[in-house]
């Protein structure tokens, strides 16, 4: 996987597929348009919400995709570590 710090590479169907199961991020012919999905082996499953916010699932066939990425992992804002620090930390205000 990815992290954020990386630069995200787009790659294309037709050159490799996802891992069966990969949350990815799909650009979508038709559309125009990029829809978080993942690849259940066949179809890419994927969720869009209409304009009242109606989610709709779709099964939709490979070749309607042209490139796809890895979503990146969400970084961690805090641990028990950072949450440690923060006990000790100094507070004030400013005038």
């Amino acid at each position: 996987m990815k992290t954020t710090t990386e630069k995200l590479e787009w790659t294309e169907t037709k050159d490799q597929m996802p891992e069966v199961g990969q949350k990815v991020v799909v650009f979508l012919w038709m559309d125009e348009a990029v829809y978080q999905a993942w690849w259940n082996g066949e179809h890419y499953v994927l969720a869009a919400a209409n304009e009242e916010g109606k989610l709709s699932i779709y099964e939709v066939l490979p070749v309607a995709i042209s490139h796809w990425q890895e979503i990146p992992e969400m970084p961690n804002v805090a641990s028990a570590v950072n949450n440690k620090k923060w006990e000790y930390a100094q507070t004030g205000t400013v005038h």
